[in-house]
């Protein structure tokens, strides 16, 4: 899939599932990852996902929530003409008016657009810039090691369910979709991430890999950075695997 059939799928979602935000945001977000998943080499131990993709769902700090790359689009419009043109030129001129940015940016105070006019604070140098974006959140990672995401789905599944729960737990069914089709991926390339990823759909984590490489892939797909005292959660996986390995300060250097 090209950028473009890309660009024209992704909005279709994002309009057949307006009524409905929780599962807009899980299906837009799922469609996201899935078509721009991330190269799996034969020397990778573990597998992270960052997409960038042209259009999309996020929490980075100047492209965030829904949006569109209007840049890339419009490059991507010049080398096109005809009827594509013209979807491309409409796909423009909707995303110009519903990314997240330029929707929040709506409610500033005018002599604050006036001072402040430009958002991209990691490209761009100015005095100053309205700062705005999704900042803060810790995951309780001792939580997804200790059920994985199987049990997580369950716990859902233990109380009664609203539109908001439901969106939940289709994320963490999407999430199996996604480390499948990575796993797949990863099958002639590097077995062993392979082998890894498949243990991660069948239970929880059993060891100190499986727990890193959970971590990663659930922090890839919620892109929450913060990790705090992760020592406190990998140790007991690391003590537990002490006798098992003759030489665990390798062991350890593979796994960070």
């Amino acid at each position: 899939m090209n950028e473009i059939q890309y660009l024209k799928e992704f909005t279709r979602l994002y309009k057949e599932n307006s009524h409905d935000k929780y599962n807009r945001e899980v299906e837009c977000h799922f469609f996201m990852h899935k078509e721009n998943r991330t190269k799996i080499t034969n020397d990778d131990y573990f597998l992270s996902c960052f997409p960038s993709a042209i259009c999309g769902f996020g929490s980075r700090n100047t492209n965030f929530i829904y949006n569109c790359k209007l840049e890339r689009l419009a490059k991507l419009i010049e080398g096109t003409h005809d009827v594509e043109k013209e979807e491309l030129e409409e796909l423009y001129t909707f995303w110009a008016d519903e990314n997240d940015k330029e929707r929040l940016r709506r409610y500033y105070p005018n002599d604050i657009k006036e001072l402040m006019p430009y958002d991209d604070f990691e490209n761009d140098y100015y005095t100053a810039y309205p700062l705005y974006r999704l900042g803060g959140a810790y995951l309780d990672f001792e939580k997804l090691f200790d059920l994985g995401i199987d049990g997580l789905i369950h716990e859902i599944d233990s109380q009664p369910l609203n539109s908001f729960l439901r969106a939940c737990k289709k994320s963490l069914i999407y999430l199996k979709e996604l480390i499948k089709l990575y796993r797949d991926d990863a099958m002639d390339i590097n077995p062993e991430l392979a082998y890894t990823l498949n243990e991660l759909l069948e239970h929880r984590p059993q060891n100190m890999k499986e727990v890193i490489q959970l971590m990663w892939i659930y922090v890839g797909v919620s892109e929450i950075r913060n990790y705090g005292r992760m020592d406190n959660q990998l140790a007991r996986f690391l003590d537990d695997e002490q006798d098992a390995y003759k030489n665990i300060a390798e062991y350890k250097i593979n796994c960070i």
